[in-house]
């Protein structure tokens, strides 16, 4: 992922796209996406400013009910490998098992407890 590091997406699809450029990307067909959390994911996350609030991609996936930078990666990476293996990206899957993680747990979708 370190060559395409001065690239910043501004928007999902623009991140899941850019994503799938990656050479080694192709791995993820066979695996997990969640293997590729902390490798990948932190290097999405410190990379394209899912921990900065102002970042256009943070702004994004807050519209869409997204608060948490772990979930933001984990999206485009189980985007990506949805593409890759010829399923549908389900978005709206994708959003309501974060929902329903973060409800089972008692935090509102930014990891905060509720009260």
């Amino acid at each position: 992922m370190a060559e395409n590091s001065d690239i910043k997406p501004q928007t999902i699809d623009a991140a899941i796209l850019e994503l799938l450029k990656a050479p080694d990307i192709k791995n993820l067909k066979d695996e997990d996406p969640a293997s590729f959390h902390h490798f990948t994911g932190r290097w999405i996350r410190n990379s394209w400013g899912l921990w900065d609030t102002e970042s256009a991609l943070y702004k994004e996936f807050n519209a869409i009910g997204i608060f948490h930078p772990d979930d933001m990666s984990g999206i485009i990476l189980e985007t990506a490998h949805r593409i890759i293996n010829g399923k549908p990206a389900d978005l709206a899957g994708q959003i309501s098992h974060y929902k329903a993680y973060w409800d089972k747990i008692g935090c509102d979708m930014s990891g905060n407890k509720i009260k």
